[in-house]
C-alpha cells in the first residue's frame, strides 16, 4: 500500500506484456526466446574474464573462466545453428505439398 492506503498496480499494458512474455518462455520450446539475452551475457562474462586475465589479476583463473566462457559462447551459437536449420526445414515442408503415395502423373498406386 502507498502512503495515503491507495494500492499502486501496474499499467496493464506492462502487465499484459509481462505475463505474455512470460507464458512464451515458459511455453515448451520458449527457451529458445532467450538466446539472445544468454548469448549477451556470456559475452560480457568472456569481455570481462579476458580483461581481468590482461591486468593480471588470477591469472590462472581467468585464463581457464575465458576458456569456459568461450565454449559456452560457441556451443551456444552451434546450437542456434542447428536449430534455425531444422526451424527452417520443418517450415519449408509444412509449405509444400506432399506427393507421398502419388506416382507418376496421376498413376494409381492402390
Amino acid at each position: 500500500k502507498n502512503t495515503n492506503g491507495f494500492q499502486r498496480t501496474p499499467p496493464p499494458f506492462v502487465y499484459l506484456f509481462t505475463m505474455s512474455f512470460f507464458s512464451d518462455i515458459m511455453a515448451p520450446g520458449g527457451g529458445v526466446l532467450l538466446l539472445p539475452f544468454v548469448k549477451v551475457i556470456v559475452g560480457l562474462l568472456l569481455f570481462t574474464t579476458v580483461t581481468i586475465f590482461i591486468c593480471g589479476v588470477a591469472r590462472i583463473h581467468m585464463a581457464i573462466l575465458s576458456f569456459l566462457s568461450s565454449g559456452l559462447l560457441f556451443s551456444l551459437y552451434m546450437f542456434e545453428n542447428a536449430y534455425n536449420t531444422v526451424k527452417g526445414r520443418t517450415s519449408s515442408a509444412k509449405s509444400t505439398p506432399s506427393t507421398e503415395g502419388m506416382g507418376r502423373a496421376g498413376e494409381k498406386t492402390d
